[in-house]
């Protein structure tokens, strides 16, 4: 069973990267890329800091765009827990 997808993730050790962002849906595709440090996405604890990460989430939301502001290079950013 296949499931359409726009992006693909990829976890090394405790680090995540974007490594294909799929803006229009090609069904049966191979692909091939190859890991990037621009395609680094950073844990929020290292784009925000501690005072507004102690907010609940809905509180915080309406700051992510900071990130982007501050780092124009910025591609992503996640919140898991490690």
């Amino acid at each position: 069973m296949s499931l359409p997808f726009h992006l693909i993730f990829v976890q090394l050790e405790d680090k995540f990267y974007l490594t294909v962002p799929q803006h229009i849906y090609t069904p049966s595709v191979t692909i091939q890329t190859k890991i990037a440090r621009s395609q680094y996405c950073p844990h929020i604890r290292e784009s925000f800091n501690q005072t507004l990460i102690a907010n609940p989430i809905l509180r915080r939301i309406k700051y992510y765009h900071l990130a982007c502001i501050k780092d124009s290079n910025l591609v992503c950013f996640h919140l898991i827990l490690i």
